[in-house]
């Protein structure tokens, strides 16, 4: 197996679970590759603050985040994270998954894949 650090990808998650946006925008190289296919559509972006836009936008509107599940494993020259997190809408719980992957580099994530389940009723 190879040997990778998951620590850029460890912290992008909990960002994402805390809504800090600058501390997710510094885990991505200035040039990230960044791919996702979210409900509506297929979102892309080329620079770290273009990722952070996109990600930032899908939880804007959201009162509260909570992280329920978490797993972090590589995967060959990559890393995995699969998290789903508990989201307040208004007064209704809603839950949502996101899977991502990640290349990272010595700038920091370099290449992140991410596939989302959208916000499903709990």
């Amino acid at each position: 197996m190879i040997d990778i650090s998951l620590s850029p990808l460890e912290r992008f998650v909990d960002a994402v679970a805390r809504r800090d946006y600058a501390a997710l925008e510094a885990t991505l190289a200035p040039n990230v590759r960044f791919r996702a296919l979210v409900p509506p559509g297929f979102r892309e972006a080329v620079t770290a603050a273009g990722a952070r836009e996109h990600i930032e936008g899908w939880f804007e509107d959201l009162e509260a985040i909570e992280m329920v599940e978490r797993r972090l494993d590589p995967i060959g020259a990559v890393a995995q994270a699969c998290y789903r997190l508990r989201v307040r809408y208004g007064d209704a719980p809603y839950v949502m998954q996101q899977t991502v992957l990640a290349s990272t580099g010595e700038a920091g994530i370099e290449e992140l894949d991410m596939l989302c389940s959208g916000i499903r009723a709990e």
